[in-house]
């Protein structure tokens, strides 16, 4: 069953019969492609297709994520791909809302980030009340009288 399945895939993705075998010169599919290799390969798509991994998870029978997504799951380019355009969308979207609040809001602080890092800049220091005389309290009086 197995066979015929590897030779019906092979055939799908362009394989040549000769004399009612794949011609080896056509083949596609791995010679070691076993049932366990497409357990991988179908974890992988429910990743491209943002299959959340605890869904993933129930789907391939595992009993932990760590397993699905340490060992089942395989880093495509399209979804390195899509996982930088959506955060590249995310960035734009929360620059353009913070904009509009700001144009929204004139008077109200908005923190600014630093130009050489990543960090809020730090609020300016309070001035200095050394040279300012220490107001008393009325219970300050009664302990120094004592």
């Amino acid at each position: 069953m197995w066979r015929s399945f590897k030779q019906a895939l092979d055939l799908d993705m362009g394989a040549q019969m000769v004399r009612g075998a794949i011609d080896p010169e056509t083949s596609v599919v791995a010679d070691d492609l076993t049932p366990y290799c497409l357990r991988h390969t179908y974890a992988t798509d429910l990743q491209s297709a943002d299959v959340p991994i605890n869904v993933a998870k129930d789907f391939l029978g595992h009993k932990s994520i760590t397993m699905t997504s340490h060992i089942y799951t395989h880093l495509s380019d399209e979804a390195f791909t899509n996982a930088s355009l959506k955060m590249l969308s995310f960035a734009t979207e929360s620059r353009k809302k913070a904009q509009k609040k700001s144009r929204l809001y004139p008077l109200i602080f908005t923190p600014t980030l630093s130009p050489t890092s990543c960090t809020r800049t730090p609020p300016k220091k309070p001035h200095s009340h050394k040279n300012k005389k220490k107001r008393r309290f009325p219970c300050d009086a009664v302990k120094s009288s004592n």
